[in-house]
């Protein structure tokens, strides 16, 4: 499934912990981080990924299965460290599914710069040392809501914005 990442048009602000290079210790467990990912391994042909997650820190680099259960990526120190204010299912005017995700006040000019570095790459969207989301960084998010897009039907949709919630 292709995953898209654009800003959305809305207002509110809200995420936490915004953290770069290396903070000793874990991510807290409602810590969403932004991280580049490189894809190593994917479908059709890969075999299930088994790599376990960590819980690495923020700071660390470290391989982890993508979102599918057989993509692997590479993923690269934190950009970003946050704690989303929200995050919900939300079906747009042409019918499809997206999920929005409402960013924590101080942490939207941290997510401007990491999608503006990452455009054009994959950025992955981990929680709890595990990639819940991969997309491709279309244009960099300008303000306090972020939207993830792709071939979602209403079930994948609401599951992906409860994992974001923590």
């Amino acid at each position: 499934m292709k995953r898209g990442l654009r800003a959305a048009a809305a207002v509110t602000v809200g995420l936490g912990m915004i953290a770069g290079g290396g903070t000793a210790g874990a991510a807290p467990k409602d810590t969403l981080e932004l991280r580049k990912a490189t894809l190593v391994a994917g479908p059709p042909s890969a075999p299930p990924c088994t790599i376990v997650p960590q819980h690495p820190a923020p700071g660390d680099r470290y391989r982890a299965c993508g979102p599918d259960g057989r993509s692997v990526f590479d993923l690269s120190a934190a950009y970003v460290a946050t704690t989303p204010r929200d995050a919900k299912a939300v079906r747009t005017p042409s019918g499809s599914w997206v999920v929005e995700v409402t960013l924590a006040p101080g942490a939207s000019e941290a997510v401007r710069r990491a999608t503006a570095r990452l455009r054009g790459s994959q950025m992955a969207m981990v929680h709890e040392g595990r990639v819940i989301s991969a997309p491709l960084v279309q244009e960099p998010v300008d303000g306090p809501r972020l939207q993830i897009g792709g071939s979602f039907d209403q079930k994948a949709a609401v599951q992906l914005a409860t994992e974001l919630k923590g």
